[in-house]
């Protein structure tokens, strides 16, 4: 994504469109939001009363459901229309967003390698590794950030903070860590807070997965991200 890369070879641009500034080969990004300015990363695999403390404490003002399936066996209140019915006694807007899920399929094709105990490590971050980038692609070929879909609404919308929220506990334990990267990296004065209970990350589920997060992957890896991005 070069210098001078228009808004149509991108694929993923279609209005908003602006150079970006500091950045370190000066990639195109989309203008910044009028009102949004920071995305919090958080799990719904907490109490109600601890959840919608957090967002209170942060300022919320939408819940962004990124979830496959929305019933949550450990937790009921964070099943779709409980978490409706929860954000709205708390005063904070919820939306599911089907752009922003992966596919079972791919959800699968991970599982059979990283819950095999008798594969190598290496071959568990080689999954890993390929899961991120695919979940990168499918977003890309959605055309997720473009003008008119939900994301793109959601982003130049009403709110100035808003959370997206999976059932998996840590931040780079979830897909949510590549939607939210993708974001903070192509959109203009966008922040992204990992955000957990008394502020302290828990223990890595999957931690012999884990060996490259998104940052260093759409850091160290352009050539092949900017082809996913451009659904190529």
């Amino acid at each position: 994504m070069a210098k001078g890369t228009s808004p149509n070879q991108l694929g993923i641009f279609e209005s908003n469109f602006a150079p970006s500034s500091g950045t370190r080969d000066d990639r195109p990004k989309l203008q910044k939001p009028p009102r949004l300015t920071t995305i919090f990363s958080v799990s719904c695999s907490m109490g109600m009363k601890e959840f919608f403390g957090l967002m209170r404490r942060s300022g919320v003002g939408l819940v962004v459901d990124l979830r496959i399936g929305r019933m949550y066996p450990r937790a009921f209140w964070a099943n779709e229309r409980d978490m409706l019915y929860a954000c709205h006694l708390h005063g904070v807007g919820y939306r599911p967003v089907d752009d922003l899920m992966p596919t079972q399929a791919l959800r699968t094709e991970l599982h059979k390698v990283i819950d095999n105990d008798r594969l190598k490590r290496a071959e568990h971050a080689e999954a890993w590794t390929r899961y991120l980038e695919q979940v990168a692609k499918l977003l890309a070929e959605r055309k997720f950030l473009a003008s008119g879909r939900p994301v793109h609404d959601l982003i130049y919308g009403e709110h100035e903070r808003i959370a997206m929220v999976c059932k998996c506990h840590h931040h780079r334990d979830c897909h949510r860590s590549v939607v939210t990267a993708m974001i903070e990296r192509f959109v203009e004065g966008i922040s992204v807070v990992e955000l957990y209970p008394e502020g302290k990350p828990p223990k890595r589920e999957v931690p012999k997965v884990l060996l490259r997060d998104v940052g260093s992957l759409l850091k160290d890896d352009d050539k092949r991200i900017g082809r996913a991005l451009r659904g190529a």
